[in-house]
C-alpha cells in the first residue's frame, strides 16, 4: 500500500518530489517560527531594559520592577500608563503583594515624597558642583 493512501500518484518520481517539497516546506515554517520567537524575545528584552532603567532611576528594587513588568505584560499596559495611573499601581500591588505606599512614593504619586527626593537630588548636585 502506498504511504499516502488517499492520494493517487502516477509514478514514484512524483511521490519523491512531493516528500521533498513537504520536507522543505516544514523546514521553512520551522525557520519562520524560530525567527518570530527570536524577534519576540529580543523586543521583550529591550522593553524590559527600558522599563528597568526608568524605574531604577526612581529607586525601585529589581524584584518590584520585575513584578511590575510582569503585570503590565500580562494585562497589555504600557509604562506610560503605569506611571500616569495610580489605580493601575494599586491593582499591581494587590496582585503581586507589593508595598503600595513605597511603590507610590517612589513612582511620584506622593507629592511630598516627590518634592523631598527632588530636594535631595538638588542638594547632591550642589555639593558635587561646589567640589569642582
Amino acid at each position: 500500500m502506498h504511504p499516502v493512501g488517499f492520494i493517487k500518484l502516477p509514478s514514484s518520481g512524483v511521490d519523491q518530489t512531493l516528500y521533498i517539497s513537504l520536507i522543505v516546506f516544514v523546514c521553512f515554517v520551522f525557520f519562520v517560527l524560530l525567527l518570530v520567537l527570536i524577534y519576540k524575545n529580543k523586543t521583550m528584552h529591550s522593553h524590559y531594559k527600558h522599563f528597568h532603567h526608568v524605574l531604577a532611576q526612581r529607586g525601585l528594587d529589581d524584584r518590584t520592577i520585575k513584578r511590575l513588568f510582569k503585570f503590565i505584560n500580562k494585562h497589555n499596559y504600557t509604562l506610560e500608563l503605569l506611571l500616569s495611573n495610580e489605580q493601575l499601581v494599586h491593582k499591581a500591588c494587590q496582585e503581586y503583594g507589593l508595598d503600595e505606599d513605597e511603590v507610590k512614593k517612589k513612582l511620584g504619586y506622593d507629592r511630598k515624597a516627590l518634592l523631598e527626593e527632588y530636594m535631595k537630588r538638588m542638594e547632591q548636585m550642589r555639593k558635587r558642583w561646589n567640589r569642582r
